[in-house]
């Protein structure tokens, strides 16, 4: 039928990295630095404009938290 099922489940993603995320990791793999908790300053900043900019609604990137996959933000909340 052409449908693709993904199990989503704990551990390696079905996705791919994508080529561009591979090559700022590489980038950055000097740094050795653990990020603030809530996520870099600069991206809650840009997912707060986001979701002005497209959907209107005003948040401020205080209440933004970036993390390290859904299922780890949804057990957190």
């Amino acid at each position: 039928m052409g449908q693709n099922i993904f199990k989503m489940r704990l551990g390696q993603s079905p996705f791919s990295v994508p080529p561009d995320v591979v090559e700022a990791l590489r980038q950055n793999a000097f740094q050795e630095d653990y990020l603030p908790v809530s996520g870099l300053a600069r991206l809650r900043e840009a997912v707060a404009s986001y979701h002005w900019c497209i959907f209107s609604i005003a948040t401020p990137s205080d209440n933004v938290l970036i993390g390290p996959g859904s299922k780890e933000l949804m057990l957190i909340l």
